[in-house]
């Protein structure tokens, strides 16, 4: 795969506006969130620290343009501190874009025949399961975190994860595909009651916008091609 695809997919993956060079700028999205099952208050709070999070990372990549990389050796450098908040930051609004929008339709349904359906049943043996599964997950997560059913590519299978704060237990080789805030704010309006949040949430997520993102994991896989050969 030549390296103007790969920066491609990186950049349309996190929904840059531009190459990462090393600087880029992320611009924030604004997203309509339809549900009656979250109060607006929530929401605006909700939306406001999405763009803090997007106003930080601009930040820090302004930030790596000028660090002094000659000073980078030992556990307290500058640049190792840039670079740590780098990945929180970008993975902070990474995950709250893929939750934003894969959540709030109060019309949600799955066919039987769709490709989330299908491929769901496929790797975890039944659609129920992989419910059960995911809720487990999200129930397992600490006050602060993410639960994320995803595709490995070193499994090559479909799998859920439990992702504490925005950076911890991340798996490499991981393409997100559903994606659901745990943290204590997003779930206010339940009084951190988890179980009440899960089954809320759940129940509307939006399988068109899910059923997309399948696709393009398979155009993902298609260019980088199958049989382990991320090893």
């Amino acid at each position: 795969m030549k390296t103007k695809e790969v920066k491609k997919i990186i950049r349309d993956s996190l929904q840059l506006d531009e190459d990462l060079n090393e600087a880029y700028a992320a611009s924030p999205k604004h997203y309509q969130l339809n549900t009656e099952l979250l109060l607006s208050k929530t929401k605006k709070s909700h939306d406001e620290l999405y763009q803090a999070y997007v106003a930080r990372l601009n930040d820090l990549s302004a930030k790596l343009d000028v660090v002094d990389k000659r000073e980078a050796d030992g556990a307290h450098s500058a640049f190792r501190s840039i670079k740590i908040d780098e990945q929180y930051n970008m993975n902070a609004v990474y995950l709250h874009e893929l939750y934003f929008s894969n959540i709030s339709d109060p019309y949600s349904e799955i066919p039987l025949d769709s490709i989330p359906h299908m491929r769901l049943h496929r790797d975890f043996g039944t659609f129920d399961l992989w419910q059960n599964d995911f809720f487990a997950c999200g129930m397992a997560v600490r006050d602060g975190g993410w639960v994320v059913c995803g595709y490995s590519f070193y499994l090559q299978k479909l799998v859920n994860v439990i992702v504490d704060g925005h950076d911890m237990h991340c798996l490499m080789g991981f393409y997100p595909l559903i994606v659901l805030d745990m943290w204590e704010h997003a779930r206010r309006d339940y009084l951190n009651n988890k179980k009440d949040y899960l089954i809320s949430m759940m129940k509307e997520f939006n399988w068109n916008v899910i059923s997309e993102r399948f696709k393009k994991l398979d155009l993902v896989a298609k260019v980088v091609g199958g049989n382990n050969q991320w090893t």
